[in-house]
């Protein structure tokens, strides 16, 4: 894990809740193409945030991979998981705002050029726009972040034990000393 990534801050929750309300609220509006686009990224940002996922995960993402109760990680050695129930309704909401054709589609596409999987930098430039767009100034956003904010999330819920950063270094992939770095790095967030 390179210096770059202890330097990544999670987004607060309370803060990601409110943007995902706003983008819900700008989205049900259903202002042009850009929202297509935006009803595939919200997805993968709440993905990102509930579950923690590398950025490979990410971009391959099929609609039909959260669709049902569980997610199986393809290239993370984790278990399957529990779907997050926040993020269940908005699957099957933006799934028909994004129109997507088919539920073997990937979720994030390159904007020109369909069935393309979208880059990482892309991916990043994309977030950074969205998250200027909803008022939120984070210039260093990027996947990392919503994986930070994962980590951070499960950490707070456990009370910042020892056994939350046991968990989080199983789930992540991570050693125990990077786990630490990661989640107590910054208690501000962005």
């Amino acid at each position: 894990m390179g210096s770059w990534v202890y330097s990544q801050r999670p987004i607060p929750w309370l803060m990601f809740l409110n943007f995902m309300k706003a983008m819900t609220a700008h989205l049900s509006t259903g202002e042009g193409l850009r929202s297509h686009h935006l009803a595939r990224y919200q997805v993968a940002i709440a993905f990102g945030c509930y579950h923690g996922p590398i950025f490979r995960e990410l971009a391959h993402l099929q609609w039909q991979d959260l669709q049902g109760a569980f997610y199986t990680f393809r290239f993370e050695s984790r278990d399957s998981v529990v779907i997050d129930q926040n993020l269940k309704p908005m699957v099957a909401r933006n799934y028909q705002w994004a129109n997507a054709d088919r539920a073997d589609q990937r979720l994030l596409q390159h904007p020109l050029v369909r069935d393309k999987m979208v880059s990482a930098r892309l991916f990043n430039q994309t977030l950074r726009h969205i998250f200027n767009d909803f008022g939120i100034d984070s210039p260093d956003v990027n996947f990392q972040t919503l994986r930070k904010t994962f980590a951070r999330k499960v950490y707070e819920d456990m009370g910042r034990s020892e056994m939350a950063l046991e968990i989080l270094a199983h789930e992540l992939g991570y050693s125990g000393h990077q786990v630490k770095a990661f989640v107590r790095l910054d208690d501000e967030g962005i």
